[in-house]
């Protein structure tokens, strides 16, 4: 397994990538979210325990090293394993904005072209 960065290299690629943050989330063992969403897309990186994740009828276990994504709005429920679990999260909303922005910006200069 390739070794995890540390949250100070994770935050600094990806507010590099245009993200706007990174934010550390530490679950307590056997906690359960049940089924809700959330109003922007997730990406994340387990770094410490366990967890499953179930979107629809699809359940996958995440352990240290692993990524998962989350569209916008998209109902799922997580459990986390008995050591509990920790993972760093990135918000793609403020990035999928700021590329619509930029994409109007060039529209709007090729067309004055």
């Amino acid at each position: 397994m390739t070794p995890l960065p540390t949250l100070e290299q994770y935050r600094a690629q990806r507010l590099s990538e245009g993200f706007d943050e990174v934010v550390e989330r530490t679950w307590e063992s056997n906690a359960v979210q049940d089924s809700h969403t959330h109003p922007f897309s997730v990406r994340a990186l387990v770094v410490a325990g366990h967890m499953w994740l179930t979107v629809g009828n699809q359940t996958q276990e995440l352990k240290a090293g692993d990524e998962f994504r989350l569209d916008r709005d998209t109902p799922h429920s997580e459990l986390y394993g008995p050591e509990g679990a920790t993972y760093w999260a990135r918000s793609e909303e403020h990035t999928s904005e700021l590329q619509s922005h930029l994409n109007l910006v060039c529209r709007l200069l090729l067309e004055k072209k």
